[in-house]
């Protein structure tokens, strides 16, 4: 128990913040390229936007290859590379990172021979294929690196930690987090089972685990992206209530998440000018649009609070950042005031308390 804390209080090696930027990368440029070719074979761009928001339009080459969950992993990988050399919640992000890799990737296992995506050229098929299992395998590596890349901060040459352990969010923001993430997940599977109670369980389980629906290969059932949602802002939700060091970087990937997902619904309802005819749609449907609309405030608002909340203290929640003072002293023990000059009751004080919540 006691090494499990202390292995969570430990940053990401050097070795394996480059080695989980790296993969990133990879997996960043497989997203890129096929958003790219979507790009190329639609008739119009904005026909891709409109692929990403559920809509279908025809492609020019007869079929589309990425989905709106394309265009979130990318953001995704993106943000965290940008992040993980410095950052020094690295191992969270890697770990949130792959999560989602393998969740949303893992589908396409199974959908490669749906019916309506029947007739694809062998070449277009092997290339989703090696994309599909090459992300499974670099979510993987993810995950490994962050759980076995860890060692002790590092000391100067004073003796004092070089570097900072990850930090756990500050209690405000934590808080906040865990109750917008926690109304998300609970609204949101709230609606799956009001959709599994509305249709049979053969047809559920078609929009779950089967092809119902997709217009693209590496598309992903709607159920299924649906719960993963679910169980990541939960998961992340009871990790902002702990104030595990990992809450911050799993809700704002959960967060973004949930926004990418609701701006892609309101922007096909608007498409389809529900918006305009709202008080004459069904209760269930209305209910369903504002709660998008919702959703899309809530995840705002967690991206503000554990993107730009600075965090409170170290690993335990309670250790300022800055060395303890001496016992009878004014100057901080651990400079000996500030290089020994000066001895224990002479130097600057240490730096005040950080303010928050």
């Amino acid at each position: 128990m006691g090494g499990s804390r202390l292995r969570h209080g430990q940053p990401l090696a050097r070795g394996a913040r480059v080695l989980g930027t790296v993969c990133l990368g990879v997996l960043a440029l497989a997203c890129l390229g096929w958003i790219i070719r979507d790009l190329s074979e639609a008739h119009d761009v904005t026909d891709v936007w409109w692929l990403w928001t559920g809509l279908t339009y025809r492609a020019e080459g007869g079929v589309w290859v990425g989905s709106g969950l394309d265009f979130l992993l990318l953001m995704i990988y993106v943000v965290s590379a940008a992040v993980t050399l410095r950052s020094s919640s690295a191992a969270g992000i890697l770990a949130s990172t792959g999560v989602a890799t393998i969740a949303l990737r893992l589908p396409s296992v199974w959908t490669f021979d749906a019916d309506q995506l029947s007739g694809i050229e062998d070449t277009l098929r092997t290339q989703t294929q090696v994309t599909t299992y090459g992300s499974l395998a670099l979510g993987v590596a993810l995950i490994v690196t962050a759980m076995l890349g860890r060692r002790p901060p590092e000391a100067d040459n004073y003796g004092n930690q070089a570097e900072q352990a990850p930090l756990r969010p500050r209690p405000g923001p934590a808080v906040v987090a865990a109750l917008l993430l926690g109304f998300a997940g609970l609204s949101l599977g709230a609606w799956q089972v009001y959709y599994l109670t509305d249709v049979s369980w053969e047809a559920y389980e078609e929009a779950l685990v089967g092809d119902q629906g997709l217009v693209s290969l590496l598309d992903v059932p709607a159920a299924w992206t649906a719960w993963t949602l679910v169980l990541l802002c939960l998961a992340a939700a009871g990790a902002a209530v702990v104030r595990a060091t990992f809450a911050r970087p799993l809700g704002l990937v959960a967060a973004g998440f949930a926004l990418v997902s609701s701006i892609f619904s309101v922007a096909a309802a608007g498409k389809q000018e529900l918006m305009e005819h709202l008080a004459d749609l069904p209760t269930d449907v209305r209910l369903s649009l504002l709660n998008e609309l919702v959703l899309c405030v809530a995840a705002l608002a967690v991206l503000f609070v554990l993107g730009y909340a600075p965090p409170r203290f170290g690993p335990t929640g309670n250790q300022p950042p800055y060395p303890p003072y001496a016992a009878g002293g004014s100057g901080p023990a651990a400079y000996g005031g500030y290089g020994g000059y000066g001895g224990q009751g002479s130097g600057y004080g240490g730096p005040p308390p950080p303010s928050g919540w």
